[in-house]
């Protein structure tokens, strides 16, 4: 309820009285104060509690309530003293609580603390889903992800990780070339039954090999008609395979889509291995038709109806002539 100018003067006076460390028992209590505060007194009491605030951290969530009022420098700070006290470990117990790390760390600590729970053989453990294993790639560069990756494969645990065509999307788009290979042969008899929709035909087959997306389009080509609506799920499918493929859907879709005449469009240049325009929405395609038919017949009437300046011109030019 007070301005800025009031809450420094009300902190500046506490902290003349030295009563700050002992305000500060539990991490919400460094919450409450650091929220009001602008940058300056923010560091003023990170200063007169950082010996305290190692203790103050008994969960991951309370790292990440604390950190999100610091500095890097800060971070980084409180970071290093909870790793030479080994609570590290101890803090990290799922994938979200990496992720509560992780996300107010500059990369160097972050494998730091990757290196502290692959010691330890927790990393497995805390990968339970894709969604694990998203919260905690998207924080690694490469090397450390390919560790990651090569854990869960040795555990076998990627078939039991991908149970959507979701699970595969989360996490295939952090893997190299290679291991996607190695994750589609973990799991390529399960893919099949995942595409329930085009667009889960389209979020698999974006991380395959053209190998991989034509074994996958053969696996699945006799629902793939019934899931083809209009052009738009007509491209999405034909963006991800072979000239066979698009030619053997084309022909199974040609007569019965809304808006056959685009889907031909399509299939034509794709045959002639040019990448069409994906399509608009039907109804965002009739009025672009509309401008378009609009904009032809203004041209038109222009061309016959001149106007009176290019008249004159024409007139004096033939004068000069």
């Amino acid at each position: 309820h007070l301005s800025e100018t009031q809450r420094v003067e009300l902190f500046n006076v506490l902290k003349a009285q030295d009563k700050l460390v002992g305000l500060v028992k539990y991490y919400w209590d460094f919450n409450y104060f650091a929220q009001h505060l602008s940058e300056m007194p923010r560091v003023e009491l990170y200063t007169a509690v950082k010996d305290k605030l190692p203790g103050l951290v008994k969960r991951a969530s309370d790292f990440h309530n604390i950190a999100k009022h610091l500095s890097e420098t800060q971070r980084v700070e409180l970071f290093n003293v909870l790793k030479a006290q080994d609570k590290l470990p101890g803090l990290v117990e799922c994938a979200r609580d990496f992720d509560y790390f992780a996300q107010h760390l500059p990369e160097m600590p972050r494998v730091e603390l990757f290196s502290v729970l692959k010691e330890q053989d927790k990393l497995p453990g805390l990968v339970e889903s894709s969604s694990d294993f998203n919260s905690i790639a998207q924080h690694l560069p490469e090397t450390p992800r390919i560790e990651l990756f090569n854990l869960l494969k040795e555990q076998d645990k990627l078939p039991g990780l991908v149970n959507y065509e979701w699970d595969f999307y989360n996490i295939a788009r952090y893997l190299s070339e290679a291991q996607r290979v190695e994750l589609y042969t973990a799991v390529k008899d399960k893919l099949p039954g995942l595409v329930k929709r085009v667009s889960d035909f389209h979020n698999i087959a974006q991380h395959l090999s053209g190998t991989q997306r034509v074994e996958l389009y053969t696996a699945v080509k006799d629902r793939l008609p019934g899931l083809v609506k209009d052009s738009r799920d007509f491209y999405k499918i034909v963006s991800c395979v072979g000239e066979a493929q698009r030619a053997d859907l084309f022909e199974k879709v040609k007569t019965r889509l809304s808006d056959a005449t685009r889907v031909a469009e399509i299939a034509r240049l794709n045959e002639n291995h040019k990448r069409p325009r994906e399509p608009e929405p039907l109804a965002a395609s009739a009025t672009l038709l509309l401008q378009r038919q609009q904009q032809a017949n203004g041209s038109q009437a222009q061309d016959a109806n001149p106007p009176e300046d290019s008249i004159a011109a024409r007139v004096k030019r033939r004068r000069r002539g």
